[in-house]
C-alpha cells in the first residue's frame, strides 16, 4: 500500500511538471533557430551598412522580425522555467534549482540582446542615419548576435541536463517498485537496477547540529558540518549528477567551492545561495570556457564582490579558534595569517577542507595527513586575472589528471607528474 501511494504521488508530481518541461525542451530543441537567422541576416546587411544603404532594407526588416520572434520564445521559456523551478522546490527537489536558474540566466541574456537587435534594426530601417551612426548600430547588433549565439549554445547544453533530470527521477522511483527478484527493468535505458540501496538517514555523526554524514531517500550523500539540519561550513555533496566540495550556508553552496558534473562540466569559484556568484571559471564538456565574474550563474562585465569565509571570523585569536582541530571538524588560524576550515585526524588536516592563504590564494578539496591529496582545486588570486588548477593531488603536489586555467582564459588538460604537465 505504501509503495502504491508513493508511486501515485511521484506520477502526480511528473504530471505537474511535465507541461513546463515539454515547453522548455521544445523551445531549446527547435525554437532558437531565429538566433542563427539573425547572424545570417547581419552578414547580408554588412555591405549595405558600410555604404549607409539601410533605409527600408529587406535584411534590416528580417532582423526586426527574427529578433521579435526570438524574444517571444525566450519569454515563454523564462515563464515556464520559473514555474518548473517553483514546483521542484515545493516538492523538495531544490537540488535541480541551480540548473533551472542557470537556464533562466541564459534566456534573459538572449532576451535582452534580442531587444537590442530589434531596436537597432528598427532605427536602420525607418531612419536615414549618418554613416557613423549606421556603423555604430550595426556593430552593436553584431556584438549582441554573438552573445545570443553563445547563450543559445549554453541553453541547448542545459537541454541535456533537463533530460537527465527526468531520467534520474524515473530511475530513483524505480527503486521503490519491488519485484520478486528485487530488480526493476528501467524503461529508459533497459538496464537492470539493483534494489539493494545504501543505508538512509544520518548514517554517521550528528546531522542536526554537528558533523555528520546524511544520505537522503534519493541517494544523495551530504557530509560536513550541520546547523539546524542544514550543511553550514565546509562539506561535500555526492549525487547521481556529480559532486561538490566547498563552503555551505543554510544548505546552499555559499563561498568557494568546486562542482564537478557527471556530463564533464566543472566549475571552480565563488557561490552565493546556490548560484555562481563572484569570481570563477566554468569549463564546459565541449571545451568552451567562461572565466571572470559571475552574477546569478551568468558571466557579467560588472565587478561582483566575492564572498570568502576569511572575511567573517575573529582574527584576534590564533590557533584552533573553533571546533575540534585534533580529531573532528575545526577552524585553525595560523600565526602567518593563513586559515584552514575542515576536518582533522590526529592533529593533521584530513578529509574535506578549505585553505585560505593571507596572500589571497584559495584551495578547496581533499587532504591527507596535512597535505593536499585526492581531488581539489587551487585558485591563485581572487581577481579577474586569476589562474587555477582543478584536478588530483599527491603529497601537496599536482599528480594525475588535471586542468590548469591561465590568466588569458586558455587552459591545458591532461596528466601531471610531480607537479609538471606532461
Amino acid at each position: 500500500m505504501k509503495t502504491t501511494f508513493i508511486s501515485f504521488i511521484f506520477l502526480l508530481f511528473l504530471a505537474e511538471t511535465h507541461s513546463q518541461s515539454t515547453e522548455i525542451l521544445d523551445i531549446l530543441k527547435d525554437k532558437l533557430s531565429p538566433a542563427k537567422q539573425i547572424d545570417n541576416n547581419l552578414t547580408n546587411l554588412k555591405p549595405y551598412a558600410e555604404r549607409r544603404e539601410t533605409n527600408e532594407n529587406v535584411f534590416a526588416l528580417r532582423l526586426m522580425k527574427d529578433a521579435s520572434k526570438l524574444e517571444t520564445q525566450v519569454t515563454k521559456g523564462i515563464f515556464n522555467a520559473k514555474k518548473l523551478r517553483d514546483k521542484l522546490n515545493q516538492n523538495n527537489k531544490g537540488y535541480w534549482a541551480d540548473e533551472i536558474t542557470t537556464l533562466i540566466g541564459y534566456f534573459n541574456k538572449i532576451k535582452s540582446n534580442a531587444a537590442i537587435i530589434q531596436d537597432n534594426a528598427s532605427s536602420l530601417y525607418y531612419i536615414y542615419n549618418r554613416k557613423e551612426d549606421v556603423l555604430k548600430y550595426y556593430n552593436e547588433m553584431v556584438s549582441a548576435s554573438h552573445t545570443i549565439l553563445n547563450n543559445a549554445n549554453y541553453a541547448r547544453e542545459t537541454y541535456k541536463t533537463l533530460l537527465e533530470m527526468q531520467k534520474w527521477e524515473l530511475v530513483e522511483q524505480s527503486k521503490t517498485l519491488i519485484t520478486p527478484d528485487k530488480t526493476f527493468q528501467n524503461p529508459i535505458n533497459k538496464k537492470i537496477i539493483d534494489y539493494d540501496t545504501p543505508e538512509k538517514g544520518c548514517i554517521e555523526g550528528e546531522c542536526d547540529n554537528g558533523y555528520g554524514v546524511y544520505v537522503s531517500e534519493s541517494g544523495m550523500k551530504r557530509q560536513g558540518k550541520f546547523s539546524n539540519k542544514q550543511l553550514t561550513g565546509v562539506g561535500r555533496i555526492d549525487s547521481e549528477r556529480g559532486y561538490y566540495i566547498g563552503e555551505f550556508l543554510d544548505g546552499f553552496f555559499n563561498g568557494f567551492g568546486i562542482r564537478m558534473y557527471n556530463n564533464g562540466d566543472k566549475y571552480m569559484g565563488s557561490w552565493q545561495k546556490g548560484n555562481k556568484y563572484g569570481i570563477g571559471v566554468f569549463i564546459k564538456n565541449n571545451g568552451s570556457i567562461i572565466k571572470g565574474f559571475f552574477k546569478n550563474n551568468v558571466l557579467t562585465s560588472e565587478y561582483v564582490l566575492t564572498y570568502t569565509v576569511y572575511n567573517f571570523f575573529n582574527k584576534t585569536k590564533k590557533g584552533c579558534i573553533s571546533g575540534d582541530c585534533v580529531n573532528g571538524y575545526g577552524t585553525f588560524y595560523y600565526d602567518n595569517g593563513d586559515l584552514y576550515v575542515g576536518t582533522w585526524r590526529n592533529g593533521l588536516k584530513e578529509g574535506n577542507g578549505y585553505y585560505y592563504w593571507k596572500s589571497g590564494n584559495v584551495y578547496c578539496g581533499e587532504f591527507k595527513q596535512g597535505s593536499f591529496e585526492g581531488f581539489g582545486s587551487i585558485m591563485y588570486g581572487i581577481d579577474a586575472n586569476f589562474e587555477c588548477y582543478i584536478g588530483t593531488w599527491k603529497n601537496g603536489i599536482k599528480q594525475g589528471k588535471g586542468t590548469y586555467v591561465f590568466r588569458d582564459g586558455k587552459y591545458t588538460e591532461g596528466n601531471w607528474i610531480n607537479g609538471k604537465y606532461q
